[in-house]
């Protein structure tokens, strides 16, 4: 499902009886309730249940480099994240030339390049978007190669503005070898005494939230001293920002146009000046049950760790299932 802001705030603004439907508001009240749209954007994104799904990014490396800024522009120019759910090394990737994209389709998930790049973009692989309102990783579903290549991807596409948008692919090279690396708390960062430490395979990544120019930092160790490897980073996707009123659509997961809806509503029950109290009881509750519904669908099972040493005697790890060690 794709929607504009306007969607959002002619559905929030019949809710609040603001205008009656059909009808518009002013231009300074559609200028006004996007800047609030945004607001609460930006707020459901700091909610981990918000999040529909983990997005899986590859970004090359340089050689003897070891701190690299993430975010709209970074070094690594995608969303930026709140944390990291995983990262790994992967090891020996190529990626092919970057083509112009010739469209993207919020509504149908979906890129094109306008011209046949058969074997380029295949199921699997990761594509990287750069230069425009889509800048980030995709994973490819599939691909309709022939006069036009069009791209269907298993992410959100946000935006169907191309101009000087660029598309590449990673594809495995002589290895397709993904090797998990730790994640590195505040605590144990501090606690490496030679950060500056070198070698071919970085064994841990440490995520600075830093929010300078929407950038944060991502810091290896120890620094890899060579490129031929490629980092892999595991985290939540998040929901864009409303750029312009009506010319953008961006796609939102299932269910989400209410809970924009409901939630943008609450928000101008002040300052608009709703006083009917049926109508602020009616989406007071729509609110909580969007939000409620929405963050019980994104509850998702997590392998639970266990320490070693409390599954191992002298004998050997204990068997759960015959109740002994082993």
């Amino acid at each position: 499902m794709s929607v504009t802001a306007q969607d959002v705030i002619d559905g929030a603004a019949d809710l609040c009886n603001i205008k009656a439907v059909g009808e518009s508001l002013t231009a300074t009240d559609y200028t006004d309730c996007r800047r609030r749209l945004n607001n609460f954007v930006k707020l459901l994104n700091n909610q981990s249940l918000v999040s529909a799904f983990v997005a899986r990014e590859v970004w090359p490396l340089i050689a003897d480099r070891g701190v690299y800024t993430i975010g709209p522009g970074g070094d690594f120019d995608t969303t930026r994240p709140f944390e990291l759910e995983g990262a790994a090394i992967l090891q020996n990737p190529t990626i092919s030339t970057a083509y112009t994209l010739a469209a993207a389709s919020p509504a149908n998930g979906t890129f094109t390049v306008a011209t046949d790049v058969t074997s380029v973009f295949t199921s699997g692989s990761v594509v990287v978007v750069a230069g425009g309102a889509n800048d980030g990783n995709y994973t490819v579903v599939s691909s309709v190669f022939g006069a036009n290549t069009v791209i269907s991807v298993a992410e959100v596409v946000p935006s169907s503005t191309v101009t000087t948008t660029t598309i590449q692919a990673f594809t495995s090279g002589s290895s397709t070898i993904e090797i998990p690396r730790s994640i590195f708390t505040d605590d144990s960062w501090q606690a490496i005494q030679v950060k500056s430490l070198s070698n071919s395979l970085a064994t841990g990544v440490y995520f600075n939230a830093t929010y300078a120019r929407d950038l944060a930092i991502i810091q290896l160790w120890p620094i890899p001293n060579i490129a031929t490897n490629a980092l892999v980073l595991y985290r939540r996707n998040t929901l864009a920002t409303f750029a312009d009123l009506a010319t953008t659509s961006y796609a939102v997961p299932p269910g989400f146009e209410e809970l924009l809806e409901y939630g943008l509503a609450e928000r101008l029950l002040t300052p608009y000046a709703v006083k009917d109290e049926m109508v602020r009881a009616d989406i007071l509750r729509g609110s909580m049950r969007a939000m409620a519904i929405v963050k019980r669908t994104n509850v998702k099972p997590a392998d639970m760790p266990i320490d070693p040493a409390w599954t191992h005697d002298r004998r050997g790890y204990y068997n759960i299932n015959t109740s002994s060690g082993g």
